[in-house]
């Protein structure tokens, strides 16, 4: 149920700097920490920042797109930092949305932080109608983020996927399966962008490893982006439609005719967008199969990913937001496990030799009548269906799950 002027789309938040958070008892030495701050959305956790060293002044500058679905509050939250023993809170403070956004999408302040000290933040606010806009890019022909998907996947000349959705993937696959919040918290906005371009400029040669993007929170967030920001939702509308028609008629005592029935609907989706949808689908069944350790489950995936792979720009403001949450999570529930396979081998450049394996370097799943295929076109039904340690530092390292990161 949603909360009385609860908001959804995306909030900005600018985190600049903490003044006057001198320790207890040291008014005449300096005492230097190490402090970090983690950013809730209703006692959610969303971000986090990096490391910063200081007395009193601490200096983060960092940037964080959050996702947005039936919140109120925002708390930000101060951990000191230790490498050997949990993580204390230090200093909160909150924020009330609603108000604070009530009059104009822009808010600045100087947020009071218990038991001293203030917080500079800037929030921006743009609401369901403005996020999903879906405006299509202005160079179809050589760009990723905006470009149509039947468009992309046939320059790429590639495994029916867009290069960009089965890199990440896979990286995510590789190291982020078990990191606790994955998904649900979002990394640096300007270290995200600097991947955007790289990708916009060639994505058979972006470097995902760890050495080169560390924080995996932003892959996951480029991911969500990439989505988002599709000329029409992966899940397009008249799909939505019928999705939404078929989980109103689903029985709960009857999984066997209910997953016939959703994904003979999926296989009503353009081949490029069922392609995708089954790639993707595959993936998130697969961070679910990781919940003991990552505690990420299908309804917070739904959270993180309904609005975006279903909502479009005639979406009216979170009018039917719930609905693409109820029917992520129910796909994700019905969705049969990835079936073992070898290790993901690295993407042939269509330039220098082409491939027919689909993402991960097996052939692509696609349904079947009914139910998702092993190979593509017509196979065998998978359902059986017939009819984070950090080394400390006080430049900037991301403090890591391992090190009695709060959760």
């Amino acid at each position: 149920m949603m909360a009385p002027g609860a908001l959804s789309g995306v909030l900005w938040v600018h985190l600049l700097a903490a003044r006057g958070l001198r320790a207890a008892g040291s008014h005449k030495e300096a005492q230097f920490r190490d402090l970090y701050c983690v950013i809730e959305c209703d006692r959610v956790h969303k971000a986090r920042t990096v490391v910063r060293t200081g007395d009193h002044s601490f200096d983060w500058n960092e940037v964080f797109e959050i996702d947005l679905a039936d919140n109120i509050n925002v708390a930000f939250l101060l951990y000191s930092w230790d490498p050997q023993s949990r993580h204390r809170l230090c200093y909160k403070g909150a924020i009330n949305l609603v108000s604070a956004l009530k009059e104009a999408p822009v808010y600045n302040i100087a947020l009071k932080l218990e038991p001293r000290g203030s917080l500079y933040v800037k929030l921006r606010y743009r609401n369901v109608k403005q996020t999903f806009q879906r405006l299509p890019s202005t160079s179809p022909q050589t760009g990723v983020f905006g470009v149509p998907l039947d468009v992309l996947i046939g320059r790429e000349q590639g495994n029916g996927v867009p290069l960009i959705l089965k890199r990440c993937v896979e990286e995510v696959e590789k190291r982020g399966l078990d990191i606790v919040g994955i998904y649900r918290l979002c990394g640096s906005a300007l270290r995200k962008k600097i991947l955007r371009e790289s990708f916009e400029r060639n994505s058979w040669t972006v470097d995902l490893t760890a050495e080169h993007v560390p924080d995996i929170n932003v892959i996951t967030s480029l991911i969500k982006d990439y989505l988002r920001e599709l000329p029409e939702p992966l899940f397009t509308k008249g799909l939505f439609d019928m999705l939404a028609d078929g989980l109103s008629v689903c029985m709960p005592d009857d999984p066997t005719g209910n997953a016939k029935l959703m994904f003979g609907i999926l296989d009503c989706l353009p081949k490029a967008n069922r392609s995708t949808a089954l790639f993707l689908l595959d993936h998130l069944k697969q961070v679910v199969a990781h919940c003991d350790t990552n505690k990420v489950t299908s309804q917070s995936l739904a959270v993180s990913f309904g609005p975006i792979l279903m909502c479009h720009s005639k979406f009216e403001e979170l009018a039917h937001i719930p609905k693409p949450i109820e029917i992520l999570k129910y796909l994700i529930d019905l969705w049969p496990p990835k079936p073992a396979s070898q290790p993901p081998r690295p993407p042939t450049n269509p330039q220098s030799a082409a491939t027919q394996d689909g993402p991960g370097g097996h052939p692509l799943p696609n349904p079947g009548r009914g139910a998702p295929s092993e190979a593509g076109g017509v196979g065998q039904s998978r359902l059986g269906l017939s009819g984070a340690n950090v080394v400390a530092s006080g430049n900037g390292a991301t403090p890591g799950s391992g090190h009695g990161t709060p959760r």
